[in-house]
């Protein structure tokens, strides 16, 4: 995260029928109509970025300049830096602006957009721009180079663009700034100066401000989705992987430290495992979550979407049992009620099977085996269904009340994401970057499943030994636990 950037906090944000609005937006509203400087007005301005590239920034400043000074002698209208208003030009006013581009700078500067530029529409700058010298593929790798320099509205090379599209609207007298405003010494001053220079923070803040206030008057139509659309369908994909590197892992001796201690708890309450629904709940809860810790370790899952899937449960069920025991004062049979509660959800789908009666024979649960489960403790028809969950409490606020905040935001809700397959656990694990600035670094399926994720093998470990030390506080450890793992919520 770039420490020095402001960003606004969520306690900042208004929440208005159930949607949470950015401060920005919120006091814009409706009038808000965004204008992205990449996909709407970089097609506008490539040809003066193509100069500048082949002249270097100095000259090719002043290349331009000259361009728009001389531009604005014959006609101010015709001092234009958008493309899509110059190819608009009667064939008169065209060959005119194309004249003065060829006098200070050599045809082949802008033969790369002949490739997008060449049917009869644009027969114009075809004829006066296109380069049978210079191959296809050579004008699109020019293209690319040029746009993904100037594709993000805040590199150096954006702004000059952005600081010649004002000098245009100065010279063509369509804007006027008053002697002694910052933005004037800016423009002053901006083309004497490096990038490098102190004075350029603020001049390339009050230029790419001054810039951005010009597009609320001007309208360019399809112009840049045309452009976008030929040069993409001209070049490839180039898939891009995100590399982790080597990331922390979960541990196997905690795992058989874990289970060890499963074992040494059910021989030290032989009785309690017999009669105790407490007992029952607690240690069929360690060995769930055990299971499936074990799970992302043997089948490493842990860098992939299954592993946030398990690093899910395993958090649930931790809140779970820490829950139960916040509650189990004033509910004493709490854990009767979690077993009742689960059992009669698997009575819900016993009986929808009954009812349609569906071929089951490759189907995944196994209807005999549920049968009897059902059945275990009592007979079905004894069984009701339960529909609420404890004190039919909302899972955030069960967060909440065992203190896990933290938790919920970091670890469930993120995780939530993977569960129910919404679009940004999608774009995270299934899309990938194309690392093609033609193609606006748009998406494309990681059907090579290449793509890895952050590992969640050190979080499952940390929310177990939560789990185990809520455990602790109901029954006594092992001093083999206890010495090795001491604070386990550290």
């Amino acid at each position: 995260m770039d420490k020095d950037k402001q960003f606004s906090k969520l306690s900042d944000h208004t929440f208005k029928k159930g949607v949470l609005y950015t401060p920005f937006n919120s006091s814009l509203g409706d009038q808000l109509s965004l204008s992205p400087w990449a996909i709407e007005w970089l097609p506008e301005y490539l040809w003066l970025a193509l100069i500048l590239e082949q002249y270097g920034r100095e000259d090719g400043l002043n290349v331009v300049s000259r361009i728009a000074g001389e531009l604005s002698k014959i006609d101010k209208g015709l001092c234009i830096p958008m493309l899509s208003k110059i190819i608009e030009l009667e064939p008169q006013k065209q060959r005119i602006f194309y004249e003065v581009i060829c006098k200070w700078a050599t045809r082949d500067v802008l033969s790369p957009l002949t490739i997008i530029y060449r049917t009869d529409k644009y027969a114009l700058f075809y004829e006066y721009f296109s380069d049978f010298e210079t191959s296809i593929d050579e004008k699109t790798v020019t293209l690319q180079n040029v746009i993904e320099k100037n594709l993000f509205h805040q590199t150096n090379e954006a702004t000059d663009i952005r600081f010649l599209i004002l000098w245009f609207n100065v010279f063509a007298e369509r804007i006027h700034f008053a002697r002694g405003m910052e933005i004037t010494k800016a423009l002053v001053e901006y083309p004497k100066l490096s990038h490098d220079h102190q004075e350029m923070r603020l001049y390339r803040s009050l230029i790419r401000s001054s810039e951005m206030a010009l597009r609320f008057r001007e309208g360019n139509g399809d112009f840049p989705k045309r452009f976008w659309h030929s040069l993409g369908l001209l070049t490839k994909c180039r898939t891009f992987i995100i590399d982790y590197g080597e990331q922390v892992g979960g541990s196997v001796s905690f795992l058989e430290d874990a289970v060890n201690t499963i074992d040494y708890l059910m021989a030290n309450n032989k009785e309690s495992l017999l009669t105790d629904e407490k007992f029952s709940v607690c240690l069929g809860i360690a060995t769930y979550a055990l299971k499936i810790y074990k799970e992302v370790l043997e089948s490493r899952i842990g860098d992939g979407i299954l592993g946030r899937n398990a690093l899910r449960t395993i958090t649930e069920v931790y809140v779970t049992l820490k829950y139960m025991s916040l509650k189990e004062q004033d509910q004493p049979d709490i854990w009767k009620a979690f077993k009742d509660y689960g059992i009669g959800k698997y009575k819900y789908v016993i009986l929808k099977a009954r009812e349609v009666e569906p071929d089951l024979e490759k189907h995944h649960f196994a209807l005999p085996v549920l049968e009897a489960l059902l059945n275990e403790d009592k007979g079905e028809e004894f069984t009701n269904m339960d529909t609420r969950l404890f004190d039919n409490q909302n899972i955030r606020k069960k967060f909440e009340a065992i203190g896990e905040n933290d938790l919920y935001d970091l670890y469930y809700e993120y995780d939530t994401n993977f569960t129910h397959g919404l679009w940004g656990a999608i774009r995270e694990s299934a899309m990938i970057f194309c690392d093609n600035p033609s193609h606006k670094y748009h998406t494309v399926p990681d059907i090579t499943f290449e793509q890895k994720l952050r590992s969640v093998e050190h979080d499952c470990e940390y929310v177990l030994k939560k789990l185990f030390n809520q455990l602790s506080s109901f029954y006594e450890f092992p001093d083999f636990f206890i010495d090795k793992y001491g604070g386990l919520d550290d």
